[in-house]
């Protein structure tokens, strides 16, 4: 988890902390993804009551529709854990970590000025010693938590995915590839047709053992971005983090009793990723950093159709006292309309040229991959003969008029189609069976321009 940050006197003046957003753009070399192996773990969808902490071997975690939508405690700082993961996928889910938007940083992270302190990260992965070892995850959601995705390991070489993810406000770090003690280390990490819509730092690859504010990695680790959007938004600071001063150099903006600011896009070291290569993306600000000029330097990579929208005050080549300087292939717009388009285009299930690029296989379905936003849920019940089911996402809204079909299954036999129907207005489906013999049924949904694919939980009907 992320360090303890206390007010420093810094020299340098950090651009403030704006916006970061990568906007999805026609890709050039979108990166291929392991395909996913068979399903082991699912979860019903809807709210759960309890997290997850478990080993995972070359299987799938289809936990499409589940939502942790609960306080992390000091027992369950990470709802979706594994301290043993081997070479697999994680599809679907949502965390919400409920910390108050409106508390301060020195309240929810410090636990001070009448605050408790408020941690958790919503996905922890952990890796194991396995050569070529990696992590696949796909369609999740992150909110209102301290990190949103946490990927640990001893060997660099390993390689954590990020496939079509979003994580909203975002209380530290969207990305922490920094692990934890001295032996672990930043990994390779690939993020593709994601959008991270409110981070207080992007990318953190910054142990506490290594170099704090290099400019340049020069760990064995790769960090690559394709298609995708990153907004880094000021939240609420007390003043172990702000003060007069950083008002007055733009790096902080009074709200209240108390201030608003942000870390940065990065939060690089030594031990940082040496091949950066980002793709196709935009990024947001609307300040400098609160704490030095560091996290607005750009790292030495390759950068291809890059934006940066600043919505910041005055020029952002000299945002926060500091001489900040773009690499090429990274242009510098204040029209936050792109921003805004991009996002909503993310949203749409497109991308900004309106056209799909990433080359990722499908999971375990043979269904064609959305790009959705927000997970599917697909429930399915059995009265008598008739089985019925209900289509929807995990925020609770149903969708009408999709196409659902009905599987059978009998013993260990496969899934076989029965019929296919449309969904009514209010996202519901229900059809007569006459099974000869005790008979598994469940509904599958294919996916759409919105919606990513799922299917329900089988249910059994007597003849």
């Amino acid at each position: 988890m992320s360090k303890r940050m206390k007010l420093v006197c810094a020299v340098g003046v950090l651009a403030a902390p704006g916006l970061l957003v990568a906007t999805a753009g026609p890709s050039q070399s979108a990166t291929t993804v392991p395909t996913c192996p068979a399903t082991s773990l699912t979860k019903a969808a809807g709210s759960q009551t309890g997290y997850i902490n478990q080993t995972n071997s070359n299987q799938t975690w289809n936990l499409t529709g589940a939502v942790w939508n609960s306080t992390p405690t000091s027992a369950h700082y990470y709802p979706v854990r594994s301290d043993a993961w081997t070479k697999g996928c994680l599809i679907g889910g949502s965390v919400d970590g409920r910390v108050p938007q409106s508390a301060t940083r020195d309240q929810w992270y410090n636990g001070e000025d009448g605050g408790t302190r408020l941690g958790g990260e919503g996905f922890r992965q952990t890796l194991t010693s396995t050569a070529g070892n990696w992590a696949v995850l796909r369609n999740t959601s992150v909110s209102n938590i301290e990190d949103a995705y946490d990927p640990n390991t001893q060997d660099a070489s390993h390689t954590y995915y990020l496939d079509h993810v979003r994580a909203e406000m975002i209380r530290d770090d969207c990305l922490e590839n920094e692990g934890t003690g001295t032996a672990e280390k930043p990994m390779n990490v690939v993020i593709n047709n994601s959008m991270f819509d409110g981070c207080f730092t992007g990318f953190a690859e910054r142990p506490t053992w290594s170099n704090h504010g290099a400019p340049n990695g020069f760990g064995p680790s790769s960090l690559t971005v394709d298609n995708s959007l990153m907004y880094i938004n000021p939240q609420p600071l007390g003043p172990n983090y702000c003060d007069s001063t950083k008002v007055q150099q733009g790096r902080c903006a009074q709200n209240g009793s108390s201030y608003l600011g942000a870390h940065g896009i990065w939060k690089w070291s030594k031990a940082a990723a040496s091949k950066v290569t980002i793709r196709n993306s935009i990024f947001r600000l609307d300040m400098p950093s609160y704490t030095g000029c560091a996290p607005q330097v750009w790292p030495a990579g390759t950068y291809e159709n890059v934006k940066v929208v600043w919505t910041g005050k005055g020029s952002y080549a000299t945002a926060g006292g500091c001489k900040n300087v773009l690499p090429p292939g990274v242009t510098l717009t204040t029209d936050k309309s792109v921003w805004d388009n991009a996002k909503a285009a993310w949203l749409a299930g497109s991308s900004a040229s309106g056209t799909s690029s990433s080359t990722v296989p499908p999971s375990t379905s043979t269904s064609p991959r959305s790009t959705a936003s927000v997970p599917t849920t697909l429930t399915a019940k059995a009265k008598g003969h008739r089985v019925s089911g209900a289509l929807g996402t995990a925020a609770g809204r149903r969708i009408g008029g999709a196409r659902v079909t009905l599987q059978r299954r009998t013993g260990t036999s496969h899934w076989v189609k029965v019929t296919s129907r449309r969904t009514s207005d209010s996202g519901t489906v229900r059809t007569a069976v006459s099974p000869r013999r005790t008979t598994s049924y469940r509904w599958t949904y294919s996916g759409g321009p919105a919606h990513p694919a799922a299917h329900s939980r089988s249910v059994r009907v007597r003849p």
